[in-house]
């Protein structure tokens, strides 16, 4: 006859498996990513839009930065080729 205490005692314990350690790396910033510093860049109008004429060097210096910074490229081009397609379309 079998002892089942001595048999139990006998078999090593059954332990939890310790979870993975995990580093998780820094979060992401939007200046690692940008291709201009956003804290490097100070704005012209500070931050007030403004429809002008770009008539003084300033407005036109402005309207310049803005177009530098704020718009993805080729996206300018795309967007007034639509602006005078849908007019022309328009005008029959």
């Amino acid at each position: 006859m079998l002892d089942i205490g001595r048999r139990i005692a006998a078999e090593p314990p059954i332990v939890a498996a310790e979870p993975p350690i995990v580093v998780a790396e820094p979060p992401m910033k939007n200046r690692d990513v940008y291709q201009r510093d956003p804290f490097e860049i100070t704005l012209l109008n500070h931050g007030v839009a403004a429809m002008t004429d770009a008539l003084t060097e300033d407005e036109r210096r402005t309207l310049r930065f803005e177009l530098t910074h704020f718009v993805c490229e080729g996206q300018y081009r795309s967007g007034i080729v639509r602006i005078l397609e849908s007019y022309l379309h328009h005008q029959g």
